[in-house]
């Protein structure tokens, strides 16, 4: 611990990371002697650090709102300790980042989130209407807003109501229907709309969703994106009868993330006939063509594609 103290205070009068110092001032274990002293340091960004600290005193969380440094006010606005006369305060700030921070704040107050999103500046109104606190009659007016960011905002909010997810999961705009199926509180059934989406972007946000229903997870098993296979094989929900097709799969990473799925059983992969039937070669001669198309169209150089098929070859003699 003296160390820590020495490297955060300075004492010794030696050169040390500034940005060192901060990370150190973030740490909830700091002992209360050198928060009190790194609040009232030269740099910036130690004070940004000790105003970020989850166990910083609310007292002193008061006391650093009133810096003169942007990024210390920030740092107190996002805290979940800020008193709730500061967050007041910060909501009219001039800074667009600490008003953001004040909507982003989960100890910031459903009324001030409402008044947040109607803010001159679109940056701090999205933040407040990805709020979980903002009022279900705002998700719904931002639902409809021009801006493909409103609506990300609304459609990545956890307590956006099942029929805006309905509606969002229909939007224009791939963001956000990605955003639709990568939200937590995402219902099961709009999941398994997404499922069919035509881009393959929101299929891999489906596949790795932990709600992703069985059902949908069977149908993206047999997606022609390798990178949605990938998420599916791995997925703990994924169907046994799935995983059993996956682990045929042409891909390599599909076959042992597939073969690496607990959820199907050790005995079912004994009795896949394809594991046996095809040979390690074969899938290498698969890889192999990938390998040349890749060459083919500029994406590996020359020795990038002789070193990755030797690689490839002496994996399989």
């Amino acid at each position: 611990m003296e160390i820590i103290e020495r490297i955060a205070l300075r004492d010794d009068g030696l050169p040390v990371d500034p940005i060192l110092r901060g990370g150190i001032a973030r740490r909830p274990d700091l002992p209360r002697q050198i928060v009190l002293r790194l609040a009232e340091d030269d740099d910036a960004r130690a004070r940004s650090g000790i105003a970020s600290n989850p166990c910083c005193p609310p007292s002193l969380l008061e006391c650093l709102a009133g810096d003169s440094d942007g990024e210390v006010r920030r740092a107190v606005a996002s805290n979940p300790s800020c008193p709730s006369a500061v967050i007041s305060c910060f909501a009219g700030d001039s800074s667009v980042w600490v008003r953001s921070a004040v909507a982003r704040n989960p100890s910031c107050p459903p009324s001030l989130v409402e008044r947040l999103a109607l803010d001159f500046d679109s940056m701090v109104r999205y933040a407040a209407v990805a709020s979980p606190s903002c009022p279900s009659s705002l998700l719904e007016r931002f639902a409809h807003d021009e801006s493909r960011w409103a609506r990300s905002a609304v459609a990545s909010n956890p307590s956006c109501p099942f029929f805006l997810f309905e509606r969002l999961a229909d939007d224009s705009d791939v963001g956000v229907r990605c955003d639709v199926a990568s939200n937590p509180s995402c219902p099961p059934v709009v999941l398994g709309r997404l499922a069919c989406d035509i881009d393959a972007a929101v299929r891999l946000c489906v596949a790795s969703h932990p709600s992703c229903p069985p059902s949908a997870l069977e149908l993206l098993a047999n997606d022609v994106d390798e990178d949605v296979c990938r998420y599916v094989a791995r997925h703990p929900s994924c169907p046994s009868a799935a995983l059993e097709v996956l682990i045929k799969d042409a891909d390599g990473y599909v076959r042992m993330y597939a073969a690496g799925n607990q959820a199907l059983p050790l005995g079912r992969i004994c009795r896949s006939e394809d594991v046996f039937s095809s040979s390690e070669k074969d899938f290498a001669a698969t890889d192999l063509n990938k390998l040349s198309e890749l060459h083919d169209h500029g994406v590996l150089t020359e020795e990038e594609f002789v070193a990755a098929k030797g690689r490839l070859l002496g994996r399989n003699d």
